[in-house]
């Protein structure tokens, strides 16, 4: 992967739809996701479909997904969900998915193997966003709890690793945390809503610190998914403003990588966009939920 020498990625302007389309159905070639995404080995697609309580696998060149998890109508069934808003894949536990039930308040452990049933592997949890450290310890945001929460492998009460002192602005709170994202030296990066703002939490720290910037152009309006590059690069959802940004740490500025001028259905825009994630030759792909599909942004190697 030479192109991968450059410190920082650039990419198209103009995205594909590789997913979904332009309105909402329950059909499996459409999708109604405020959701996260992510990619498998084999370049899978998964959408947490959550306004049609689903988990789609949806393989690139296809025109329609095929439901993997859910789909059997809103409930707290074990073979239900209502309203998955993550979903992640777990390379530590045979590559099954871990999958947030927000409306239903628990995580769900859901293999591939036909012969094994789901597991409710976190209950009584407000979970948003979802998260592994390269040790295989899960995170979870909490809306109730405005926290997020580490569990080890094994472990059965989780840790509160950021926030849980109550709602509010303070650097050591967090309000409504949404997503969020972890890197090799167990740094969370936490999209904190209704706080507009970003905020990063070193590994051990009572306090967060805020990434949004100092020119108001560039600060993050209802801020949503996280994603890490290749290089440990931040990029943000910025949904509120339709767009979505790179966290320059050099700089302690945002900048704009997709979508500059206003939100739209066409190929170089977006609308409220929610989940991100890299598919395995580092395009992007953004979860944009107001048009009703996910669209490809191509990596440029020139």
């Amino acid at each position: 992967m030479m192109f991968l020498a450059k410190k920082k990625l650039k990419f198209k302007r103009k995205g594909t739809t590789i997913a979904g389309g332009l309105d909402p159905e329950t059909s499996l070639a459409k999708i109604n996701s405020m959701g996260g995404i992510c990619v498998d080995e084999n370049n899978n697609l998964y959408i947490a479909d959550s306004e049609n309580h689903r988990i789609l696998q949806w393989k690139i060149g296809l025109d329609s997904g095929t439901t993997i998890a859910g789909g059997n109508g809103p409930g707290n069934d074990i073979d239900q969900f209502n309203f998955p808003v993550d979903v992640l894949i777990d390379k530590f536990n045979n590559n099954s998915l871990i999958i947030c039930d927000h409306r239903n308040k628990r995580v769900l452990r859901w293999f591939f193997e036909q012969n094994k049933y789901p597991e409710i592997i976190i209950e009584d949890i407000f979970c948003h966003g979802l998260a592994l450290d390269k040790d295989g310890s899960l995170y979870v945001s909490d809306y109730d709890t405005n926290s997020v929460r580490r569990w080890k492998q094994e472990e059965i009460n989780g840790t509160i690793v950021a926030g849980g002192n109550g709602r509010g602005d303070s650097l050591n709170q967090l309000n409504f945390p949404a997503f969020i994202a972890i890197d090799d030296n167990i740094t969370l990066y936490i999209s904190d809503s209704r706080n507009a703002r970003v905020m990063k939490w070193l590994k051990n720290s009572t306090e967060g610190i805020i990434l949004n910037g100092i020119q108001n152009k560039n600060r993050v309006k209802n801020p949503q998914g996280l994603v890490l590059d290749y290089f440990g690069q931040l990029y943000i959802a910025d949904s509120g403003n339709h767009r979505i940004l790179r966290w320059n740490e050099e700089n302690q500025e945002n900048e704009i990588i997709i979508n500059v001028n206003g939100y739209g259905r066409w190929s170089g825009y977006l609308y409220m966009p929610y989940g991100l994630t890299f598919d395995n030759q580092q395009n992007l792909l953004v979860n944009d939920f107001g048009n009703h599909r996910v669209q490809k942004f191509d990596i440029m190697l020139d």
